[in-house]
């Protein structure tokens, strides 16, 4: 405004021809879409972080809906399972006997699905990472599933760290030896390893003693571009009865190749399933330590 006040001015005393004054029509119609645009792009940025706060509370609402109804899901079903477990204790009858195992073993499908659900919910989680220790969170898995599970475990750790989440690693370790479990019998071998592998990155993961994997379901697992595009888990399990759709490992899958590593399925020299978590900024130790242990 003050520029145009000086060019009337100049053009009223003759100084500067009227055309000229023209010029004060377009700076004010630039100054406009100046303004508009702005306002434009203010009411644009307004509506995405509307959006985007809208999206981040449905987000929370959903990851609240799956952690309550796993929690939920398990109190009653473990109650249900020691009431199985009762009535096993003090029924005869071999029919009764056999409708309860059946009873039960749906009651741990149940309880294994919400454990899965809530390991799908914490891939959402900011987690922060730690250095660990891993041939003590190897012991320490080991100590815990030894304790519900009849099986011989044997712990075979040689001392290695890493950056790392604890919790992402737990997840990874629980998921893979409840499948070594579900595919074992009582008394079988479940082997829960960890060691340097390569200079700059360590190897952890379950062996057992059970079936195993077929060559083709090895070789899918194995490759790692399919792997990663797999949608609703991995579409494999280790061969023989009770086949599951394989989405606990595609969880495994997911959590290691987050963190730039691979995942490996072999057969173990127990006969059964092999899976290495090949995970990189490891530092090994001279330390080994293997421990058998065989509890119920």
């Amino acid at each position: 405004m003050f520029s145009g006040a000086i060019l009337l001015a100049r053009a009223s005393l003759g100084i500067i021809a009227w055309e000229e004054t023209t010029e004060i029509l377009l700076m004010a119609t630039l100054a406009c879409l100046v303004l508009w645009h702005v306002r434009r792009r203010l009411a644009a940025t307004a509506a995405v972080t509307r959006l985007a706060d809208h999206q981040v509370a449905a987000a929370r609402q959903r990851e609240r809906l799956g952690r309550l109804t796993s929690h939920e899901m398990r109190t009653p079903l473990t109650i249900a399972s020691g009431y199985v477990d009762l009535l096993l204790a003090h029924e005869d009858r071999r029919e009764q006997c056999d409708d309860l195992l059946v009873v039960r073993d749906e009651l741990g499908r149940l309880v294994r699905a919400g454990d899965r659900l809530l390991r799908t919910i914490t891939l959402e989680d900011e987690l922060p990472q730690d250095g660990l220790d891993l041939s003590d969170l190897v012991e320490e898995t080991v100590t815990r599933w030894s304790a519900v599970a009849h099986r011989t475990w044997v712990s075979d750790t040689t001392r290695a760290t890493g950056v790392a989440s604890r919790e992402r690693l737990r997840v990874c370790l629980d998921t893979l030896i409840e499948n070594a479990v579900r595919y074992t019998e009582p008394g079988g071998t479940i082997r829960v390893f960890c060691y340097p592998d390569e200079p700059g990155s360590i190897c952890l993961g379950v062996a057992d003693s059970g079936p195993g994997f077929s060559p083709e379901q090895a070789a899918l697992l194995n490759d790692r571009e399919c792997a990663a595009h797999a949608e609703g888990g991995l579409g494999i399990g280790p061969s023989g009865p009770g086949g599951q759709t394989g989405y606990g490992l595609g969880i495994v899958q997911e959590i290691i190749t987050a963190r730039h590593g691979t995942v490996r399925a072999e057969r173990a020299p127990e006969g059964g399933a092999l899976v290495r978590m090949l995970l990189p900024d490891g530092l090994g130790g001279p330390t080994s330590r293997r421990r058998p242990a065989d509890r119920s």
